[in-house]
């Protein structure tokens, strides 16, 4: 879901999954994940999602072998995290071919 429209969407619990340029934008979208309604409280997701956060914010700021190691750690305990596994897979990639001009914006060329 986009970013924009979350916080209206009452009773549920989502988390920011990062900006990207879509094929055919000219404008960058942030986007968030739809987790769970609200009501489910549960601790063990806001740890989850805390550590996310913090690999998201490490991987968009290109501190891309703390964003790894954090991706890492959260595939451990959650090993089919998708989000998880496709910025493992960017922190990898950009410490040995890093994008230039860095902006923490993800840019997709073909669809």
């Amino acid at each position: 879901a986009s970013a924009v429209i979350a916080p209206s969407l009452a009773g549920i619990v989502y988390r920011p999954v990062g900006k990207f340029y879509l094929v055919g934008r000219d404008e960058a979208i942030e986007l968030v994940e739809v987790m769970a309604l609200s009501t489910d409280n549960n601790p063990a997701r806001a740890l989850f999602l805390q550590e996310f956060a913090a690999g998201l914010s490490a991987f968009q700021q290109g501190a891309w072998q703390k964003a790894e190691d954090t991706f890492r750690n959260i595939l451990n305990y959650y090993n089919h995290d998708g989000p998880s596994q496709f910025y493992l897979a960017l922190a990898i990639q950009y410490q040995t071919n890093p994008p230039t001009g860095w902006d923490g914006i993800i840019r997709f060329e073909g669809k």
